[in-house]
Parts: C-alpha cells; structure tokens; sequence
C-alpha cells in the first residue's frame, strides 16, 4: 500500500519511454496480480515522488483471500475494473496522438491523486489539486519530448486546465479532467489522432455536467 507519495505501473518501451498503466496515490495498494499468479509482474515501478509504502507479506495476503470475504469481493471488483482500465489505457497510450498521451498522462495523475485510483467516483470532484512531479518525468512517462510536452502544457495553461509551478503541474477542476478521462477511455479508437485543439474542444465539453 502507498503510505505516502505517487506510484507509476509503467511497461517499459526503451530505455527512454515508458507507458503508465496505472498510477497509485495514497492508499491505494498494488502488485495483488504477481501475487495471485505467483509470477513476476510485467509492470515496472516507478517512484514518481517520495514515498513510502506499507508491504503485506504473501502469507498475510493468502490468509485474508480464504478468511475475508470482504476483502475477497473488493479484491474481484479492484482487478476487474483494472483489467478494463489497463486495456483502454494500453491503447491510448501505443496508438494515441502525443497530445492524447499527455492529456492521458495528467488524466492519470489527477486520478490517482484524487481517487487513490480505486474505482474513481463520477461526482464530487470539483476543486484543484497539485501534481507533484517534473515535466522530464513526465515527458518520459508519455513518450513525448520535453519541448513537444511544454507545447501541449502551455496550451493547457493558457486555457486555463492548468498551472505550471516549479517541479509541479497544478490541475484545475478535477470534475473536469475526470469526465475527460472517462471520456478518452470510452472511445478510445475514435479520439487516438486528436489535436491539442480537438482535445482542449473535448474539455470544454466535459466542463458541461
């Protein structure tokens, strides 16, 4: 479990490019899949800012599947609504636009930030928060260049999505950014090509409730 700080489940394209699947903020929990499969995973993880997390042993885990049946049906609905994310997201990501990572990418962190990425609700969602990490890790994470996601940031800026802070990205409306990231994991064969303009147009309309 994440006691503290932001968690990336990336698939590692090369050495310079890595695709975020999954992003996990505090208290939120992870790796239950090599654990159930008794394999290694297939993600890397990476530590996007200081953290600290809280390790279950395997026993421990073990224990709690065959005695909590609580624990046992929360764990059913986390893997299949992250099997679901995990395809939309894959796809975005491979066969998106660069402007569709980026967008995803934020989409991810505001997410993971507001949510701890446990089924995110569909209401109550509507102030800012601070995104904590560098535009190099950033642009690593969505497989743009640093020049091409300072673009698309300014574009977001200027729009009014965003701030742009030292070593820190602050999102705006997150009711907003939520609808938006709902809205690119439904279609995602339909918005993979967007513009940044296209996609500054998609977020007016998820401003509209």
């Amino acid at each position: 479990m994440v006691m503290e700080g932001l968690v990336v489940a990336a698939v590692p394209v090369n050495e310079r490019v890595m695709m975020p699947m999954f992003i996990y903020g505090t208290n939120a929990w992870f790796g239950e899949q090599p654990m159930l499969n008794r394999k290694p995973t297939t993600f890397e993880y990476v530590s996007a800012t200081s953290v600290q997390t809280l390790q279950l042993p395997l026993d421990s885990f073990m224990a709690a599947l065959q005695q909590e049946n609580d624990f046992l049906r929360h764990l059913a609905k986390l893997m299949a609504w992250r099997s679901e994310m995990a395809g939309e997201t894959l796809m975005l990501m491979k066969f998106g636009s660069s402007a569709v990572r980026v967008v995803l990418g934020l989409g991810l962190f505001s997410e993971a930030l507001a949510t701890q990425s446990e089924r995110p609700p569909t209401a109550g969602l509507d102030g800012g928060l601070e995104i904590p990490i560098n535009q190099h890790l950033l642009a690593k994470l969505c497989g743009v260049s640093r020049t091409l996601l300072s673009e698309y940031l300014q574009h977001l800026a200027l729009a009014g999505w965003i701030r742009i802070g030292y070593g820190r990205i602050d999102i705006h409306s997150l009711g907003t950014w939520q609808r938006m990231l709902r809205r690119l994991r439904a279609q995602p064969a339909v918005l993979t090509e967007s513009t940044i303009e296209q996609l500054l147009a998609q977020l007016d309309q998820s401003a509209v409730i």
